[in-house]
């Protein structure tokens, strides 16, 4: 399994379009490619403006298909306005729980 990891920061005016983009990106990737398993938008308690985003893919290749989709292009073109700043993104093979967990 391939995890993604990405921590953000918004433009305070803009968080409202910023939290519209990450939902719908989402919520398009979760319920339109099988090969997401997870993906889970988080927003900090102390610093509104900063997001994390935990996706869980089946393999690097539905992650890599993933990125081609014309709505994570859409979200990534949106982010580029929206963002304060660059992502912090990670990557990583899931250890713990095992695989046939997530099915």
């Amino acid at each position: 399994m391939r995890v993604v990891l990405f921590q953000m920061r918004c433009k305070p005016e803009r968080r409202q379009e910023f939290i519209a983009a990450l939902l719908r990106d989402a919520s398009e990737t979760y319920a339109r490619e099988p090969g997401c398993l997870r993906f889970d938008v988080v927003q900090e308690d102390d610093d509104p403006d900063k997001f994390y985003l935990y996706e869980v893919y089946e393999s690097a290749a539905a992650y890599a298909a993933h990125r081609e989709t014309a709505h994570a292009k859409r979200a990534g073109e949106a982010f580029r306005d929206l963002r304060a700043g660059p992502s912090i993104r990670s990557e990583g093979t899931n250890l713990f729980p095992a695989d046939d967990r997530w099915r």
